[in-house]
């Protein structure tokens, strides 16, 4: 496997992608997400205000999004925060920028994620199996997995092989093929008709 490295520069280079992708997660009326990342935001202090000042100002910035960042600001002037992301506040909106379905969002906390530690694709690989009743949603979280390529060790593998046995088609690729760059006898992999028939 071709693993994906994380980011050369880990500070203001993670900072600035963590941002671009939290920011985002305001463009879109969705209240899980939205609070997921205005948390995430606040837990970053100051240091960002003028950053989303400056997005806010911008004149394609439309209302919603505008009033959305103006909230975030007005709570980190009035809260005690590290001025770092903590992985428990930004890992969280991350995630739900993946679930959601906006291709440009989900880019984005990809991009994000790759300044992450490795650990992260399991975390995706777990929250993609918490979701296989939600095949879109699923899919997402497996795609992000398979972009980063981060490496899977082998208890963080065995909730793809229950994936590999879903019904749906992309669920069974993806699936298949994350486990195929994780597995040294790659080729040796069995489909999911051999690993349903040997599991029954």
């Amino acid at each position: 496997m071709s693993h994906a490295t994380c980011e050369a520069n880990k500070g203001p280079r993670a900072i600035e992608l963590t941002l671009a992708a939290l920011i985002d997660g305001l463009r879109i009326k969705n209240p899980q997400l939205n609070d997921l990342c205005s948390h995430a935001l606040a837990s970053m202090g100051r240091n960002v205000i003028e950053h989303i000042r400056t997005v806010s100002r911008d004149r394609t910035t439309k209302l919603p999004h505008r009033q959305r960042l103006s909230a975030v600001i007005n709570s980190i002037e009035h809260t005690n925060a590290t001025g770092l992301p903590g992985f428990k506040t930004v890992t969280p909106a991350l995630i739900e920028a993946i679930r959601v379905n906006n291709p440009k969002l989900n880019r984005k906390a990809v991009m994000a994620m790759r300044t992450f530690p490795p650990t992260i694709a399991y975390e995706l690989v777990d929250h993609a199996f918490m979701n296989f009743m939600k095949p879109g949603c699923c899919t997402r979280l497996l795609l992000a997995v398979e972009q980063l390529g981060f490496p899977l060790t082998g208890l963080q593998r065995m909730p793809l092989i229950s994936l590999v046995l879903m019904p749906n088609p992309e669920i069974q690729f993806l699936a298949t093929k994350i486990l195929t760059q994780n597995l040294p006898a790659a080729q040796n992999l069995p489909g999911p008709q051999m690993l349903s028939g040997a599991l029954s």
